[in-house]
């Protein structure tokens, strides 16, 4: 990349973080902090396997080993999805937005 390709991109990259600055309720930085989408779908995919053991599993299953193949989903799966519960309530974006509405 030649200096002045860098430079014009420095200048970008300014400009758009520069607009971070504008206080638009899309650009809140918190959206950060939303649930995980991949977290999400690896906790459910855990709770699949919970439904249908016998199609997840991976080795032969008995009574023996139940618990312990539930207990393998269950744990993981409750783990993200507090995590990820917990930032779905703390965030207040959208909740607490100043929107203004036009009495028209």
């Amino acid at each position: 990349m030649t200096s002045q390709r860098r430079g014009e991109l420095e200048q970008v990259i300014g400009e758009v973080a520069a607009s971070y600055g504008a206080g638009r309720l899309i650009d809140s930085l918190s959206s950060a902090q939303l649930p995980n989408k991949r977290q999400v779908i690896e906790a459910l995919n855990h709770l699949k396997a919970v439904m249908y053991l016998g199609y997840y599993s991976t080795g032969s299953l008995d009574e023996s080993k139940l618990r312990f193949a539930l207990a393998s989903h269950l744990y993981p799966a409750y783990e993200v999805l507090v995590e990820q519960i917990q930032r779905a309530v703390s965030y207040e974006g959208f909740r607490s937005a100043d929107v203004s509405r036009d009495p028209d």
